[in-house]
């Protein structure tokens, strides 16, 4: 390089630098309360204090999260991504603030690789700087390295796999191309399908340049750098293979109907390459690039435009890109690099007046009426274009190439802050207040003064602190990840029907349900606000407090009150959820009575609608027009000391999105529906809610989001929490051997007084391996989604260990691309020194 590219890549850099901070603003952190703050860090934290706690580069289970989940549900979190393991080496470095600095230095790391791959393939120092802050800036890149870093952080591993492209057709060296693949895998192994696509696409463009190449010789250097290409994607087996077999049984279901014909008719429809930080975002001169290339004197220009507009426009390749869930831009985003070489070609060629402008323009004109209902992006699209190809037409004639540069850049700027005034980032009084010091340290001094096993939840900011991990101790029952275990989904919303406060309902997130915490062993709750039944104040820090309730289930514990499922499917809510604590519901014949404690009742109470609430009863239906969020209380007269009350009741109606989500919180319990198209709707269609106090609850406080509303069978009940003891009583409890206890391995040792069914509250995989005085047993589901077996009377020490599925073989595929890898690297530098 000449003295004036590291000039250069100072200005990427500078630039990619500025921006950010520009977008991020002096009071808020640089991440969106989109995800990011209880997902993109958090996760990356628990891997990291996992490592610290355990020794373990590999782990296979997250105790912590989830009640216990395999940790490859997490893997698309960073789970052995280089990036964050990188910090396993920086302890002093908080998380948050790690993701933060890594993420600005992935755009700007992004933007200086494809400065030097341009470079490398003949470009101009000033085309190749121009494409490149094109590049960099585009939406995705940048918009997502502060909401969705898992979109883009993969980028600069598919340049060097570019560059490595070129050194293996340029000098036969492989290693640079092997590498990349490599990590581009560990960082995102959901883009990197798209990114081996690239680099495939990428390879067929090498290959074409080649002079007189007949069909033959193409197919054979093809197979032997797609071979070199699988090398790499071996080596990443140990995250390829267990991540495949939780994705197969676990992503969250899709509210979306897609009809398979239209998949195969071409849609000319810009949004795949213009403007939304959900597609490749790039403003019109990546579209009249594209349209260039079909015109290009280069055939691998052509090919290259021809394939990539195939796969942009036809949609069943997007479908297939998305795991055939949906058709969504997103996965697109790999592409980007190759529409960077797109344009520098189009540029290269306007500076050498070789371009014919009219079919290009009336093209894209074309394109744009066909695409007139593209919204709010119509006249955006033509004033782009009509920039863009004025900006050429003024340089054709003055011959000064920044006449076309300035535009250029301009248009991508204003491009890139749009984007950024549709963020709400995370204010540092936000985080500062949800995750302040002093709520950590009173959790955690309450955690090193009770060496047991137990759960502990925080109910204050439950969806930002869904996947927080306070302490290598801190248990939790909640949990918010796009693939995680559907028996425990499924256990938590629709046998135990706790309340749905989110509009994802991949979303567990803490409860403050006394029938779940009791089951699940929440001995600690921390909170602001007041407790559920029997729980009492332990220690309290500027309105934070603690609270203990001793009375709730172990970890483990055996049981001889026994249902069977066959029962047990015959019981409506809420009947359902007391043979949970009572027993346990398994493949078994039932060997009890049931007779519930729960009492269907008749609330009495005095009632105060809020003005922006009209109310009216028809044919047993409440329908009520909220036109401004507002309240309704109850004032309960006919509850006692120690009642539980449960409501329940249906909804009739959900609205469109242009109406909005409705939903109701009933003293502090939120209920959610969400709008009829949002994608990942919640079917939410029956609200319930558990009310516990350690008073005698004589008050409703109903507050209701803005909407109209149709309810019906609206049913109330009561159980008392004196019966819990008894529920208590009935178990033999397992002690957790907390010095042995670690990772992957729980110990423990029970002592079962009658023959029945050893209980876990741990979500149910086929991973789990159980030994009972060093026997292995056969472990089946017990109460609608645990881990469980028959038991026999007797004195038991207990060891749990936990594998992922085809964690082993991951290892063995890995362990034999790395070995390959390594020849490679022999035989290549043999070769050099003969």
């Amino acid at each position: 390089m000449k003295k004036k590219d590291y000039i250069y890549i100072l200005i990427i850099f500078v630039v990619g630098l500025m921006v950010a901070l520009i977008t991020k603003g002096s009071n808020t952190l640089y991440g969106s309360q989109t995800d990011w703050l209880s997902q993109h860090w958090a996760l990356p934290e628990y891997f990291r204090t996992l490592f610290y706690e355990t020794g373990e580069l590999f782990p296979n289970f997250s105790p912590n999260i989830g009640g216990g989940q395999n940790i490859y549900n997490f893997s698309y979190y960073g789970l052995l991504n280089p990036i964050i393991l990188i910090s396993y080496l920086l302890p002093v470095i908080k998380m948050v603030d790690y993701i933060m600095i890594s993420s600005i230095l992935i755009v700007i790391a992004s933007g200086i690789i494809l400065y030097k791959w341009l470079l490398n393939n003949n470009h101009s120092s000033e085309v190749s700087l121009i494409s490149s802050l094109i590049f960099m800036l585009a939406n995705p890149i940048i918009f997502h390295s502060h909401r969705h870093i898992m979109f883009m952080n993969y980028i600069p591993f598919i340049i060097l796999g570019l560059i490595g492209i070129d050194k293996y057709f340029n000098s036969n060296k492989k290693w640079l191309l092997i590498v990349s693949i490599f990590l581009m895998i560990m960082t995102s192994y959901f883009y990197s399908v798209g990114g081996l696509i690239v680099l495939g696409i990428y390879s067929i463009y090498k290959i074409i340049d080649i002079e007189k190449i007949n069909f033959k010789d193409f197919s054979l250097k093809l197979i032997k750098i797609v071979l070199v290409m699988l090398l790499g994607v071996i080596m990443a087996s140990i995250i390829l293979l267990p991540t495949i077999g939780v994705i197969v049984n676990s992503r969250g279901q899709l509210i979306e109907e897609t009809k398979l014909l239209s998949l195969f008719i071409p849609k000319l429809n810009p949004e795949a390459l213009l403007y939304n930080p959900y597609s490749l975002g790039f403003t019109g001169i990546s579209l009249i690039s594209l349209i260039y290339g079909f015109f290009s004197k280069d055939k691998k220009t052509i090919i290259l435009s021809l394939i990539i507009s195939i796969i942009f426009f036809l949609p069943i390749f997007v479908y297939l890109l998305n795991g055939m869930l949906y058709v969504r831009y997103k996965v697109l985003i790999p592409f980007a690099p190759l529409v960077g070489l797109l344009i520098a070609h189009f540029l290269d060629k306007s500076l050498k007046k070789e371009i014919k402008l009219l079919p290009i323009f009336l093209i894209a004109l074309i394109i744009g009426f066909i695409n007139m209902s593209y919204g709010k992006y119509v006249l955006v699209y033509f004033l782009d274009i009509f920039i863009v190809i004025c900006s050429v037409c003024l340089y054709y004639k003055h011959k000064k190439a920044v006449i076309i540069y300035i535009p250029l850049i301009m248009l991508t700027l204003i491009n890139t802050f749009a984007a950024s005034t549709t963020e709400i980032f995370v204010s540092k009084e936000r985080y500062n207040d949800e995750f302040d010091s002093k709520i950590t340290n009173l959790i955690n001094e309450t955690i090193n003064q009770d060496n047991s096993y137990y759960r502990f939840n925080n109910l204050d900011a439950t969806l930002s602190t869904s996947n927080k991990i306070y302490n290598p101790k801190y248990y939790q029952t909640s949990l918010y990840s796009s693939t995680y275990s559907n028996n425990y989904n499924d256990f938590f919303y629709d046998t135990f029907s706790n309340a749905i406060p989110y509009r994802n309902r991949v979303i567990t997130a803490q409860s403050s349900n006394i029938l779940f915490q009791t089951l699940m062993g929440v001995k600690y709750i921390g909170t602001t606000e007041d407790s559920p039944i029997g729980y009492r104040l332990l220690k309290e820090s500027n309105g934070y407090k603690i609270y203990q309730n001793d009375l709730v289930f172990p970890l483990a514990y055996a049981t001889n009150n026994i249902m069977s499922i066959d029962d047990y499917s015959k019981l409506e809510y809420p009947y359902r959820l007391e043979p949970l604590l009572n027993g346990v519901v398994a493949n078994h014949s039932s060997n009890y009575e049931y007779s519930s404690n729960i009492k269907k009742i008749d609330l009495n109470y005095e009632s105060f609608v809020g003005e922006n609430i009209k109310l009216e009863k028809v044919n047993n239906i409440y329908k009520m027009d909220v036109s401004k969020a507002d309240k309704i209380i109850l004032k309960v007269n006919n509850l006692n000391q120690n009642e539980i009350l449960i409501i329940r009741f249906k909804l009739l109606n959900n609205p469109r999105c242009s109406q909005g989500d409705i939903g109701i919180n009933i003293n502090g319990i939120n209920n959610v529906l969400t709008c009829k198209e949002w994608i990942y709707h919640n079917r939410n269609y029956s609200f319930e809610y558990i009310l516990s106090n350690n008073e005698v609850i004589d008050t409703l406080d109903i507050n209701l989001l803005k909407g109209k509303y149709e309810i019906s069978d609206i049913e109330t009940y009561v159980l008392n929490y004196n019966v819990f003891r008894e529920y208590f009583d009935k178990i033999d409890g397992m002690e957790v051997d907390m010095e042995k206890t670690i990772g992957d391995h729980i110990y423990g040792n029970i002592k079962v007084l009658k023959d029945g069914y050893f209980v876990t509250t741990i979500p149910y995989d086929k991973g789990f391996t159980v030994t009972l005085n060093d026997q292995k047993v056969d472990t089946e589901i017990v109460n609608n989604g645990f881990l469980g077996f028959p038991i026999s009377k007797g004195d038991y020490e207990v060891k749990i260990k936990f594998e992922a599925p085809l964690f082993k073989e991951g290892i063995l595929l890995s362990s034999i691309g790395f070995l390959g890898f390594l020849g490679i690297i022999i035989y290549d530098y043999r070769k050099k020194r003969m």
